[in-house]
């Protein structure tokens, strides 16, 4: 508990400052992902945290394993949230949880993996200007419902039937701008965000924006 209360209070006073004399575009710039950590190779971990199975020939991890997500002042490097438990407990419940440390005015950049409607409509819905940012993934589909430049739409999507079981306040559909782009010696790349307005939030500036996740 004192080391809890530390930490809390460490990431409220120095974290939370940090991105907000660090702001892009008056939004205070976080990241979000998720890893694991090993534990102490105790019966009582375990059985509490669990850990992954490599199958029948390599059998279970050789040490126990903590599900870890972590919410960053990326401009700082430092820490402003933690959730973390049992490895079996996927990423996405553990993020959800970080939602209420997040301030309005800010921008959370997060991977492919947290790119569905339960995980990000929330993020912004839930409190004043919060935006998020991540990369479409390859099956992704949505509807062009205006374009605003070369490789710039909005666009809408469908909310899986399976999203709306889970979570019965999400609407049908849900929209996001879409920017395409492309480096040298890379694929092309599609990104997502909530961050609609194109004079607002210049496509190019986003595309620099999105690489940041790295940082974390």
């Amino acid at each position: 508990e004192p080391v809890k209360w530390l930490f809390e209070r460490s990431a409220e006073e120095w974290a939370h400052a940090s991105a907000d004399q660090h702001r892009w575009r008056g939004l205070a710039v976080y990241g979000l992902d998720g890893s694991s950590v090993r534990v102490p190779d105790s019966e009582v971990n375990r059985k509490h945290f669990g850990g992954h199975s490599g199958g029948k020939d390599r059998g279970d991890s050789g040490y126990p394993l903590a599900r870890v997500v972590g919410l960053m002042a990326l401009r700082s490097h430092l820490l402003a949230g933690v959730r973390f438990g049992p490895y079996a407990t996927g990423e996405v419940t553990y993020a959800k949880a970080l939602w209420t440390e997040i301030p309005d005015n800010s921008l959370t950049i997060v991977d492919r993996g947290f790119l569905n409607a339960g995980m990000l409509v929330p993020l912004a819905a839930k409190g004043e200007n919060r935006h998020w940012l991540t990369r479409a993934k390859k099956n992704t589909k949505w509807v062009v419902l205006e374009n605003f430049g070369p490789g710039d739409d909005l666009v809408e999507m469908k909310v899986s039937s399976q999203a709306r079981k889970q979570e019965p306040t999400l609407p049908p559909t849900w929209r996001a701008r879409a920017i395409r782009y492309q480096r040298r010696g890379f694929q092309p790349q599609r990104l997502l965000t909530s961050m609609i307005d194109p004079v607002a939030y210049p496509a190019e500036e986003i595309v620099g924006l999105y690489h940041e996740r790295w940082e974390l």
